[in-house]
Parts: structure tokens; C-alpha cells; sequence
């Protein structure tokens, strides 16, 4: 499996999803050393002077994942995609403003890939769908192979949640 670079799904008019990251099959970017997905940007990591991972980065507490939602669109803006929906809480209600969402990618067959963390925001390949929901898209998938998604989010001081798991079963 391996994951080429892929432009962005167009927004929708109630979710705002933009594509978090593209998924094929057979690309060879990935064997040529080639940094394959990025966030067009500084990395969330970066910009808050963490190291990423459970627990604690910043004041406050970790934000918590009660649901990953993982469904199908057979043509989401011309692509078959995964919409990734999170549904969080966050005591210090910092995730919405400058928080992010970092994912670990497994297709059927396939090595586990991780992306990101992603800046949640209207420019952002990480959507607020509803408060206390963001919203992804996964681009070009296969859509008759399972998939494994675990997601952590991370809040604006850096403090990251435990990761918790979605999967689509065609």
C-alpha cells in the first residue's frame, strides 16, 4: 500500500471536508524516499513545541475520543473516499481553536502508515464538522478492502488524547 499525493476533495456545503490524505495502491513515490503526504504547513507538533503522543504536552488536560466513525462514499467529489468523523471532549475547550488530529492508517493487507497531526481549522485538511466533532477525508481508497483507523487528537497546548480506533468492513 502506499499513499500518493492527491488533491484536495472539494468542501461540501454542511461538513466542510477537505482531504486529510489520499490513498492508492501501486504508487511508487513512497519506494523513491519521497515525503508523500504533508499538511502544506508547519507540523502540528512543531508549532507547539511537543513531541506528540499520549498524555500531557501544555497546561491543562488531554482532550478524551468517545467515537470514530468510518464510512464509504463511493464518489465524494469524484473519488471514493473514507469520511473520518471524531467525536471528542476537551475541558479546556482548546481542540476547535488550534488543536489537531493525528492518524495511524491500515488497510486490509497493509503495513500500518501514520499522518499527521493535521491543524483542525477552515484551511485545514481537519474539519469541525458539529462542536465536538472533526471531520476527515480519506481520498482514492478501496472501497472493497477493511480499513483500520486510529485517531488521537491533540488540543492547542499540545496535550494529546489516547488513541482511539474506527474501522470500515466492506
Amino acid at each position: 500500500m502506499s499513499f500518493p499525493t492527491s488533491p484536495l476533495l472539494p468542501l461540501s456545503a454542511r461538513a466542510l471536508c477537505l482531504t486529510l490524505l489520499s490513498l492508492a495502491v501501486g504508487c511508487s513515490q513512497r519506494d523513491k524516499g519521497e515525503d508523500v503526504l504533508t499538511s502544506g504547513g508547519e507540523d502540528f507538533d512543531d508549532q507547539q513545541g511537543n513531541e506528540g503522543g499520549g498524555g500531557g504536552g501544555g497546561a491543562g488536560a488531554p482532550p478524551e475520543i468517545s467515537a470514530v466513525d468510518v464510512t464509504f462514499e463511493p464518489d465524494y467529489g469524484g473519488v471514493p473516499a473514507l469520511l473520518v468523523r471524531v467525536a471528542f471532549s476537551d475541558a479546556d475547550d482548546d481542540v476547535e481553536d488550534g488543536g489537531g488530529l493525528s492518524l495511524e492508517v491500515t488497510e486490509e493487507g497493509a503495513d500500518p502508515q501514520s499522518f499527521g497531526p493535521y491543524t483542525v481549522g477552515t484551511d485545514s485538511e481537519v474539519q469541525v464538522e458539529d462542536a465536538g466533532v472533526l471531520l476527515a477525508g480519506l481520498a482514492d481508497v478501496n472501497g472493497t478492502k477493511s480499513y483500520e483507523i486510529a485517531v488521537t487528537v491533540y488540543d492547542a497546548a499540545g496535550n494529546a488524547s489516547e488513541p482511539a480506533t474506527g474501522t470500515f468492513e466492506p
